[in-house]
């Protein structure tokens, strides 16, 4: 959709107005958010679910990570159930956004709340009112960095699914040094790899503690590239989303998911060996392992998937069970 200027600036918003009715619970049928740490593919997962039918992808909206704080940016009224209404400027965005080509009227914005709990719930809210103006039960949104609000979330947000990616901290190191590098147009700083190994290890302890909880459900960006229909079917089915024929393979072709690079090659064109091995000590590759084995493990009792699978034509020697092998 195309994009105007804003129409609900901070300073002009009226939320004097009536409350809109109120929505049926039965109306929504699943709330959808992707957590992943940065650079793990969690806008890939997200463009995936919001390619189904009946699904709205709301994208990076920003609203809850302004509601709840984002990574290594703990607020101290959050932590005390208090909202100050930060995130009333993005929900004015994403109205913005999604009745810029639209003949109906956009919904007012809720009125600002004190509670975070109360905040919560009118933006929850909105965006149900977003996707139900589409024609959509069920929407889908990604905020990069909110893996630590996985517990919060599932208790302020109701009917919600939250898809937990997980990517080899390797990649996810190499990968946020070369974006460093490329933006300061020279090599990336020691303290760039020290940054994604902390995030990425706090993010892998988040995903382990959630694991096998009602309402949780992981997919590893490895497995997903290798095998994006089998990956995206399971991950639909356990959304509970519209599984009509073709809507997999449609969600996929739509997204065009690219092979990947043979694994570990970036990391091993950014750091010589010596830092290729300080880097893995420093990573919980150990509890990335053994989660590995349990989703395998959970695929093959519930899903009569193999647990491990004749690695892909373009992959390296090394990447034994998907990629998600330990250092040697």
């Amino acid at each position: 959709m195309g994009r105007s200027g804003n129409r609900y600036p901070e300073t002009t918003v009226k939320t004097s107005a009536a409350s809109p009715a109120r929505i049926p619970a039965s109306a929504i049928k699943r709330r959808m958010l992707v957590l992943a740490g940065p650079h793990s593919g969690g806008s890939l997962v997200r463009r995936l679910l919001g390619g189904y039918p009946g699904v709205y992808d709301f994208g990076e909206s920003g609203v809850f990570s302004e509601l709840s704080g984002e990574l290594r940016r703990w607020r101290p009224w959050t932590m005390l159930g208090l909202s100050i209404g930060r995130e009333r400027r993005r929900l004015g965005e994403l109205l913005d956004r999604a009745y810029a080509e639209c003949a109906a009227d956009a919904p007012a914005l809720p009125p600002r709340e004190s509670r975070l709990r109360t905040a919560f719930a009118g933006a929850v809210a909105t965006l149900d009112r977003v996707s139900l103006a589409s024609g959509c039960r069920s929407w889908v949104e990604h905020t990069p960095g909110l893996a630590l609000q996985a517990r919060p979330l599932e208790r302020l947000i109701p009917r919600l699914r939250i898809v937990h990616v997980i990517r080899d901290g390797r990649d996810v190191v190499a990968s946020h040094c070369a974006q460093t590098a490329r933006q300061r147009g020279r090599y990336s700083r020691a303290s760039d790899a020290r940054w994604a190994i902390e995030c990425w290890n706090r993010a892998l302890a988040v995903h382990a503690r959630c694991f096998g909880r009602s309402g949780h459900s992981f997919v590893f960006y490895e497995d997903l590239i290798h095998y994006p229909q089998r990956e995206l079917t399971r991950l639909a089915h356990e959304c509970g989303l519209n599984m009509e024929a073709g809507a997999t393979q449609a969600a996929v072709e739509d997204v065009d998911v690219a092979p990947p690079r043979a694994a570990r090659s970036r990391f091993r064109e950014l750091f010589d060996i010596d830092r290729r091995r300080r880097i893995e000590a420093r990573l919980d590759l150990e509890r990335y392992g053994a989660l590995a084995e349990r989703l395998h493990a959970l695929r093959v009792d519930r899903y009569a998937f193999p647990a491990f699978e004749p690695a892909a034509a373009d992959a390296s020697p090394l990447e034994s069970g998907n990629g998600h092998e330990a250092p040697r």
